[in-house]
């Protein structure tokens, strides 16, 4: 079927917009293996499209336990802030997924950097928290999680919470 398609579309633009939809429609089937090949197909014709990046990189930073790899988040959320160095969403998740590889000291600074570019993200505020934290910067982490704890008492996080007890 995808050939048939491929010898209508003339422009790679038009294989680009239909391994979109293809992947689109298999992510919302909950078949995401399907989605990321086709997101992947995508890169070959447009290896700079930040939205593809962005959609391989939330597919495999854990969206979908059954294709979750940290290693590929990175690579692709890397590639985005390449692309677009001013949107600390991308920071943000370069950062998340060196978290979740538990390389909190290569994660920390891309959480700075995604605060500077947004620095009322309490989201990131955590993750900045416990990155400093579990990198041997306890006590600047604790700092960061106290702060964003004064300002937002009823903020979800216990683990936060119980490091800045801890501190008292």
């Amino acid at each position: 079927m995808l050939t048939a398609m491929f010898q209508l579309a003339h422009h790679n633009d038009d294989k680009v917009a239909i391994l979109s939809n293809l992947a689109y429609l298999y992510g919302e089937k909950g078949e995401p293996t399907k989605a990321a090949s086709y997101y992947e197909k995508i890169l070959e014709f447009a290896p700079d499209d930040v939205e593809t990046h962005d959609k391989l990189g939330s597919i495999y930073l854990g969206e979908y336990p059954e294709v979750k790899d940290f290693e590929k988040a990175l690579q692709h959320y890397k590639r985005c802030v390449e692309l677009e160095p001013t949107k600390p969403y991308y920071a943000f998740h370069s950062g998340k997924a060196y978290y979740r590889m538990e390389k909190y000291a290569a994660a920390t600074p891309l959480f700075e950097r995604a605060m500077v570019l947004n620095p009322t993200d309490n989201e990131n505020k955590l993750y900045l928290g416990l990155s400093l934290y579990k990198s041997d910067r306890q006590d600047e982490g604790r700092k960061v999680l106290k702060e964003l704890l004064i300002a937002e008492p009823d903020y979800p996080s216990d683990e936060a919470k119980k490091i800045v007890e801890e501190g008292k």
